[in-house]
Order: structure tokens, then sequence, then C-alpha cells
């Protein structure tokens, strides 16, 4: 009898610690997503620029809105950019991004090109028919 007695209880608390192992899971998983039907966040195709512009401490960025407009605010706003950025060194960075949260992106990808390398430092020199 006593044998049995363990059993049931060795049962019973491993279902206890799988449920509350499972009830922990899911409330963080609701705390990380969104809920169902809650809209994805959407930004003007200049705040795109500013703060990917901010983040790279770049010199100048131009992104481009992809999919639909969606109008928030009186102004259009987007769910996915793709944004080309130049930094003081010449690096030329392209990043496609989806805005997470007001200030937060998930980057799509990435890419990096390095300038195209001068003479001695040099500009390079203009055309002598151009000279005159």
């Amino acid at each position: 009898m006593g044998h049995g007695v363990w059993l049931r209880r060795g049962l019973v608390s491993r279902r206890v610690l799988a449920a509350a192992v499972a009830g922990a899971a899911a409330l963080a998983l609701a705390a990380v997503l969104p809920a169902a039907g809650a809209r994805r966040p959407a930004w003007p195709k200049a705040w795109a620029e500013q703060l990917v512009q901010r983040s790279f401490a770049a010199v100048t960025a131009v992104c481009l809105p992809l999919g639909p407009a969606i109008r928030e605010h009186g102004e259009n706003a987007f769910r996915e950019f793709v944004c080309s950025l130049v930094t003081a060194d010449g690096t030329l960075y392209t990043i496609r991004l989806r805005p997470l949260t007001h200030t937060t992106w998930r980057t799509i990808s990435l890419k990096r090109d390095r300038p195209a390398r001068t003479q001695g430092g040099a500009p390079p020199k203009a055309h002598r028919a151009h000279d005159r």
C-alpha cells in the first residue's frame, strides 16, 4: 500500500511541475508577443530615416517604404522599409527593417559595402577636357 501511495504522489508532483512550467512559459510568451489582433507598429518614412541615421551615426540616410501605406495621425505610415545610409568613413549600409515599437526594429537583412579607395587618399582627378 505504501508503494502505491508514493507512486501517486510522484505522478501528482510531476503533473503539478509540468503545469507550473507550462503556465510560466505561457506568461512569458504573452509578455513578449503582441496579443492576437493587436496592430503591428508602423512608422512614417521620415521617422524611419531619423532613427536609422541616429542609430548608425550616419552622415545621411534614405529609406523607401515597402508595402501598403497606413494612415496614422494624418500621415502615411509603413510596416517595412529598406534604407541606405552612409557613415562618416564612407561605408555604405543597406538595411531592411520592420518596426517593433515606436523606436525599435527587427533587422531583416543588413549589407555593408566599404568605400572605393582612391590613390593616396586624394580625390580622383578630373578629365582634361573639363579643365579648360
